[in-house]
């Protein structure tokens, strides 16, 4: 069992944040559904991220979930911290999603541009909204990973944004 991010190029399965997010689809919350890394827009900077664990083929699907916590490393509004700098929290039971099936979790198997194996998927879009009076710093350490009977894997990535006077000034996805 293995867990990874693809933070750039095309999402892996045929898949795009839309797959992921119906609801969200067209409404402007992300831009470039179907890729991974950062957008701007012009309201919102953030970032599309699929993060993918694979096992085994053999292995039901069942027996494994998708967690994810989110930090709030730096979150500074007109330079005030914001309460929630510094805490941390269960990011999918923030999200009010169901994470143990679609379309949160798409699932497929691998070959092709995917890892050999059964790919369960989930996929992120977090941003920062704001408009042309605000200045943010806005820092987030994520970890994702994929819990099974016997362990769990995880991933980090980390999405730091700066903004100031309406412009994006930084938009940083690793």
């Amino acid at each position: 069992m293995s867990m990874h991010k693809l933070t750039s190029g095309a999402f892996l399965g045929g898949l795009t944040m839309d797959s992921y997010t119906p609801d969200l689809a067209g409404h402007g919350f992300y831009d470039h559904p179907g890729t991974g890394g950062t957008f701007d827009t012009h309201n919102r900077a953030g970032a599309n991220i699929q993060l993918y664990g694979v096992i085994p083929s053999p292995c039901s699907p069942s027996d494994f979930r998708l967690e994810q916590t989110v930090k709030r490393t730096r979150l500074r509004i007109n330079g005030n911290v914001h309460p929630e700098e510094g805490q941390t929290f269960d990011d999918i039971a923030k999200s009010g999603q169901n994470a143990s099936g679609p379309p949160f979790r798409q699932e497929f198997p691998g070959g092709g541009d995917a890892p050999l194996g059964y790919i369960i998927s989930m996929a992120d879009s977090p941003f920062t909204a704001y408009d042309p009076t605000i200045k943010i710093e806005h820092d987030r350490d994520f970890v994702t990973s994929l819990v099974g009977r016997n362990g769990r894997k995880s991933v980090s990535w980390s999405l730091s944004t700066r903004i100031s006077g309406g412009a994006v000034t930084s938009n940083d996805l690793t």
